[in-house]
């Protein structure tokens, strides 16, 4: 089974961003225009991860989870109440918990934020929740292995009672012929 696209794209922009921290905190003890030019191709990287990650559609409920919590740090401080609402549900969805209310609450959202006054961050944040609701939609597979079977226990089956199963019908007579 192939890794979630996402993920990946997530994992490499967290270390971009980790290196993007370290590299400031160094400009900031001392500068230098090596460093200078060193902190601007990490926000370049960063800026790249984030375009590719709003492309990119998710193939497993944790990749969807990941793309809605980033969608939920976007959204401006009025909106924290939802932001919250956000994280509950990227939350279930990283345990593998797809409800239905979730994905219609999230397309709801989706379709309020859309509605208001055009704003290019809100069509980003837009944009990924969208996307992680066609990922979080997708059908899940589960194949079966070959060869496993569970174990039997014996000693409960010869504890059960023996199955019985009524005649459905007793003639008025009492005796069958």
């Amino acid at each position: 089974m192939a890794i979630d696209p996402v993920i990946l794209l997530v994992s490499e922009l967290r270390e971009a961003e980790k290196d993007l921290i370290a590299a400031c905190k160094l400009q900031n003890l001392r500068y230098s225009a090596d460093k200078t030019t060193t902190v601007t191709d990490i926000l370049q990287r960063v800026r790249t991860l984030y375009g590719e990650l709003i492309e990119t559609t998710p193939t497993s409920a944790i990749g969807s989870s990941e793309l809605i919590r980033i969608a939920s740090q976007r959204l401006p401080f009025s909106h924290s109440r939802y932001a919250w609402h956000l994280n509950d549900i990227a939350d279930r969805l990283a345990d593998g918990m797809r409800l239905q209310s979730d994905l219609i609450w999230v397309r709801a959202l989706a379709d309020a934020l859309s509605a208001g006054t055009p704003d290019a961050e809100l069509d980003r944040t837009v944009t990924l929740l969208l996307t992680a609701v066609r990922g979080a939609a997708m059908p899940v597979l589960v194949h079966r292995g070959l060869g496993i079977k569970p174990e039997r226990n014996l000693a409960l089956e010869d504890l059960a009672p023996p199955l019985f199963i009524p005649a459905p019908f007793e003639p008025a007579g009492g005796r069958r012929p």
